[in-house]
């Protein structure tokens, strides 16, 4: 089969649209990373697929389709069905010991995760990134880095259209408490030479190596201070970015239409414990796992490895979405120990599976469910099939059809909401998924208002909102007072740094060229009259 560049797909979806309407996504695969990728990459503030550039055009593109399956696996196992399922549940689990978090404030939650040593390091690499470029090394302090910090964090809750509006004197606009923190030009300074990585040791086969030295710190301290919940939701998560730069994505049926692709585990309280930048098939991953389960559930499982021995003892509950779940991922997930349950694609079941035909099966009344157990090897996994507004499919080890709970749904004969026959898999599923979803949630709710034009800007703030999130988390389960508000617990982080590492300016000075109070005060048709200072 041809390989296809983005100009084919976007010329075939242009001129057959019926041949393309189940398309959902278009995936590019990433540039080659060069020492100059960090440099401006244009307007962000529009996406038009009539000006991308050359490289993006021609670069090879695989079209997602809405019942698109994996590649075949190399290793297929053998199932066999038979009609029932019985599943017992979830064992016992720990409860998660939160009392260490339950004393310390908001910016000491923060700092779990955006340690001394971080700062330091990014201190260390801005030194050598000047050097590099031939610049003078503004030495930048890490008090100096907390405010940047705070400055941002304070964007998300207090936005203005233009940064520069921040240290503004005009009535109508101005933040004194940033303003009296740090100047705009050393603000500026510092976003034009924040560096995380060196130059010369930038590792080729990695599309985000410009990040690594601060993506890979935080993934440590999110785990270190992980605190274990039995289910865990695999997702993606989408970083708004409409720049210029390959790894990009366009999802059609997504809130967040274009942007960066990060692989997620988290609670279902939205607790990030692992994530992974999505850098098409160039990436580094696990080939023998890509093959022997497909590209997307080896995400699951290339995320799952990252769980320390010590935690990856306990018996956790895996829920994923039928972009991920097969027969083969659950076998592994319960050969790992864990249990797993997910929603599922139709045509990723044998054809032997004895359930009722899809087409069939939606002529049956709401609330009908089927089950079957699916058996390889020393796996055995329920496959139930239950009638909803649409037919859904559902496989777990640890759950089956009985016993049935009931979910709300609107009758249109009885013009109100009913109770429905649920199978315990799909409420299982409901409870443990949707973690993804609400770290989303949490992030985007006031998310860093500030915008810078390099490449990787929009998933170092991701980052920061994550990390500041994750505090909110912590907070909550030890049962903090400043947990109260998540717009409170951002507030007192921001006010904290700018307050207790923010410089004060000296005296008035000498306002700026392009002040506008000045040029209001000179023309206001007031008739100034020059006049002798008593000081002369």
């Amino acid at each position: 089969m041809a390989t296809l560049n983005l100009n084919d797909v976007l010329d075939g979806i242009e001129e057959q649209p019926e041949e393309f309407a189940d398309v959902t996504a278009v995936v590019l695969e990433p540039p080659e990373v060069r020492v100059d990728t960090d440099e401006d990459s244009g307007d962000e503030e529009t996406a038009d697929l009539a000006h991308l550039t050359g490289p993006q055009l021609v670069a090879p593109a695989e079209i997602v389709g809405r019942d698109a399956v994996d590649e075949p696996m190399s290793k297929k196992q053998t199932w066999s069905f038979k009609k029932g399922a019985s599943k017992s549940g979830l064992p016992m689990f720990p409860d998660g010991d939160y009392r260490p978090y339950s004393g310390m404030m908001p910016q000491e939650l923060f700092e779990l995760f955006f340690t001394s040593d971080l700062l330091e390091h990014v201190q260390e690499q801005i030194r050598l990134y000047c050097a590099f470029k031939g610049k003078q090394d503004p030495l930048v302090t890490v008090e100096e880095l907390k405010v940047f910090l705070g400055i941002l964090i304070l964007s998300g809750y207090a936005s203005y259209p233009r940064r520069r509006m921040y240290w503004e004197e005009t009535p109508d606009v101005g933040n004194n408490l940033v303003a009296n923190a740090m100047r705009l030009n050393r603000f500026e300074k510092i976003m034009e030479v924040l560096h995380f990585q060196d130059n010369t040791k930038l590792d080729p086969d990695d599309r985000f190596c410009k990040l690594r030295g601060v993506s890979n710190h935080l993934e440590q301290q999110f785990m270190k201070h992980f605190v274990p919940t039995q289910s865990l939701s695999h997702d993606e998560a989408l970083v708004e970015y409409f720049g210029r730069h390959s790894c990009k994505q366009h999802i059609i049926q997504k809130p967040i239409r274009f942007g960066y692709k990060i692989w997620c585990l988290n609670t279902p309280s939205g607790y990030c414990a692992a994530f992974n930048f999505y850098q098409g098939k160039h990436g580094k991953r696990n080939e023998e796992m890509v093959k022997q389960f497909g590209k997307s559930a080896a995400t699951v499982l290339e995320l799952l490895d990252k769980l320390p021995p010590e935690i990856a003892k306990l018996p956790f509950h895996i829920c994923c979405d039928n972009l991920f779940t097969s027969l083969d991922l659950l076998a592994e997930i319960q050969r790992r120990g864990f249990h797993g349950t997910g929603t599922m694609r139709a045509n990723r079941l044998p054809k032997a599976n004895k359930l009722t035909d899809v087409n069939a099966f939606k002529k049956k009344p709401k609330g009908t469910m089927e089950e079957v157990t699916a058996s390889s090897n020393s796996s055995s996994v329920a496959v139930v099939r239950w009638m909803d507004n649409n037919v859904v499919t559902a496989a777990s080890t640890a759950f089956a059809a009985t016993p049935a709970g009931s979910v709300k749904r609107f009758s249109r004969k009885d013009k109100k909401k009913t109770e429905v026959p649920a199978p315990a898999a799909i409420l299982a599923y409901n409870q443990g998924m949707g973690g993804t979803d609400r770290q989303d949630q949490n992030v985007n709710k006031y998310r860093i208002a500030i915008r810078g034009k390099k490449w990787w800007w929009a998933l170092w703030t991701w980052l920061i909102d994550v990390a500041v999130q994750n505090a909110y988390d912590l907070a909550q389960k030890a049962g903090s007072p400043s947990a109260e508000d998540q717009l409170e617990f951002r507030r007192a982080i921001a006010r904290f740094y700018l307050q207790h590492y923010g410089t004060p300016r000296s005296g008035k000075g000498r306002p700026r060229a392009d002040d506008p109070t000045a040029t209001e005060l000179r023309f206001d048709g007031r008739n100034h009259v020059i006049q002798r200072s008593s000081k002369a």
